[in-house]
């Protein structure tokens, strides 16, 4: 509340008295329970959590905990990103090119619950693709993932071709039962916690699930028109467009990310069967359908003709999905072409940012 500062779609600057305000607060013993707005379980804030507890253990100031819980999100982002890529080399930098775009970077500097859902997405996937014997962590990553945002706890049928494999099964079916045990009790705090999030507009789950339920097909083309006329949309705002998605990045760097991602995906030496081409398009579709309608019952009017409130950080987490589906051997990869498109957009995301902001 002291640091806070309108500045969506304005030039004002932020004002760095704010901070000197905030320098004076002290940590106080009273408790306050807050209605948090987008309905999440513990599980996307705790690495911030363990700062903030660490903070009041040592009884530092409020903003330097503030600043704490920060870092330790970026930590732990950076880190599940490492996890990922080592999980399975063989799309290391699936991972690797996602991680490095100035949106999740961005993110990784906040206290955001899509930096630790990412990564959680991101080792779910790896783990449901490495062999048998290097299976173990896959039920932990699909139950954190559908506690995190169980929106995405579809990633955790990427293992079903693998039923086969008699070593398999008895982890992939603890996963399976994981996430749908735990995307369930997600899906019911987020129900006992909801009340509608907009005033200028009626907006009402119930009755907006209900709408759905009559008129299914209805709501699959309000979706599917979204998606074909905002592609371009979400595609910036989940590689940097930055701030209130009021801080747009040269369109260079877009261009150049797009670039990346198609050398990334034909350069993978994993092999995705057929069958597993299939049921990756299939969960990605199914996933974009159920980030569609999350958005439609808690952000749109009832029975809107538009599906409104989505953002581009929220593919962030199946974007791996898009690069899988195209994989194939066919290019040579460096790291050096990585590198060339990450560090200067990067840069010129902080110049932009500092320039917008102060």
């Amino acid at each position: 509340a002291t640091l806070w500062m309108e500045l969506a779609g304005t030039n004002v600057k932020f004002d760095r008295s704010k901070f000197q305000a905030a320098r004076q607060l002290r940590p106080s013993q009273e408790t306050v329970r807050v209605s948090f707005p987008a309905f999440y379980t513990a599980v996307p804030y705790a690495p911030q959590a363990v700062a903030l507890s660490f903070g009041r253990l040592v009884r530092c100031r409020t903003l330097n905990a503030f600043y704490a819980g920060r870092v330790m999100n970026a930590i732990a982002g950076v880190l599940l990103i490492v996890l990922a890529m080592r999980l399975l080399p063989e799309a290391a930098w699936v991972f690797g090119s996602i991680g490095l775009t100035p949106m999740y970077l961005y993110l990784a500097g906040t206290f955001s619950a899509d930096v630790v859902t990412t990564g959680l997405a991101f080792c779910a996937i790896a783990t449901a693709l490495r062999p048998a014997s290097r299976k173990a962590a896959f039920p932990l990553f699909s139950a954190l993932l559908s506690l995190a945002k169980p929106g995405y706890a579809l990633i955790a049928l990427l293992s079903l071709p693998r039923l086969r494999e008699r070593r398999e099964r008895l982890s992939i079916c603890v996963a399976l039962a994981a996430a749908a045990v735990c995307g369930g009790f997600a899906s019911a705090i987020a129900r006992a916690a909801y009340y509608p999030l907009r005033n200028a507009v009626v907006t009402d789950a119930s009755a907006q699930m209900a709408h759905v339920a009559a008129a299914p097909f209805h709501f699959l083309q309000i979706a599917a028109a979204d998606y074909l006329h905002h592609a371009s949309q979400y595609f910036a705002q989940m590689t940097g467009r930055l701030g209130w998605l009021d801080i747009g990045l040269p369109q260079v760097v877009y261009v150049a990310y797009a670039v990346l991602f198609v050398y990334v995906a034909l350069s993978l030496s994993v092999h995705v069967r057929g069958v597993e081409r299939v049921l990756l398009a299939i969960i990605l579709m199914a996933t974009l359908v159920v980030l569609s309608l999350s958005q439609y019952l808690i952000w749109s009017p009832v029975g809107g003709a538009a599906i409104e409130g989505l953002q581009g950080r929220y593919f962030l987490p199946i974007a791996p999905l898009v690069l899988l589906l195209i994989s194939a051997q066919r290019l040579r990869r460096t790291r050096w072409a990585i590198c060339a498109v990450a560090i200067p957009a990067n840069a010129i995301a902080l110049v932009t940012v500092s320039a917008h902001y102060y």
